[in-house]
């Protein structure tokens, strides 16, 4: 996920925290991508004592205890350079940013574009609390995240992808629409490969 020698920031420990060390840091990262494609319905069913849950290649790496306080402390953006939540600028997802620069960057460069693309959102349901959830009550799925792709039309392959975001694409000072901002943003990074054939 994150290229080796990548900075990732640690926040002050809280009570019962302990730092992570750099080989616990390699473990974390390779348990999140397990987790990413073995799913289950809770985080702590990996830890279960239910064999039909229980996730041996999980919970024989690190404690569950451990997993949640890497989970609730870890990130890999500096939080001196964030702004205050009292500011237009503000932006929550502060934190994950080198992470999502990152895999555009490592996506973009896995494959060679072609001249026709689609632009289109895609949802990510979600179903915990959060202001930056999306509620659109005509979609099978109500409430996710929005995120805005470019794909190579014939494959399908995502090249580039931005998260959607009220300060991203409706405070502007440009008189483009939201439409013109969301593209001319997804294909910035692909030179006149796509930009003869924009709209």
């Amino acid at each position: 996920m994150l290229s080796r020698g990548a900075k990732v920031q640690v926040t002050a420990p809280t009570q019962n925290c302990t730092l992570i060390t750099e080989a616990e840091m390699e473990a974390f990262r390779g348990m999140c991508i397990l987790v990413a494609i073995h799913q289950l319905h809770e985080i702590l069913h990996y830890w279960s004592s239910d064999s039909l849950q229980y996730v041996s290649s999980v919970s024989q790496v690190m404690s569950s205890n451990k997993f949640k306080q890497n989970i609730e402390t870890v990130h890999v953006n500096d939080n001196r350079k964030d702004v205050p939540r009292s500011d237009p600028q503000h932006d929550k997802f502060h934190k994950v940013w080198p992470l999502i620069d990152e895999l555009n960057t490592s996506i973009s460069a896995a494959y060679s574009p072609s001249s026709y693309a689609s632009v289109d959102e895609s949802m990510i349901p979600y179903k915990v609390r959060s202001s930056l959830k999306q509620y659109m009550p005509l979609k099978p799925v109500k409430r996710k995240y929005k995120v805005w792709c470019i794909a190579v039309a014939k494959t399908g392959y995502v090249m580039n992808f931005d998260i959607h975001r009220q300060t991203s694409y409706f405070q502007s000072s440009t008189n483009l629409g939201q439409g013109e901002r969301v593209v001319l943003n997804l294909i910035q990074n692909f030179g006149q490969l796509l930009q003869s054939n924009c709209f």
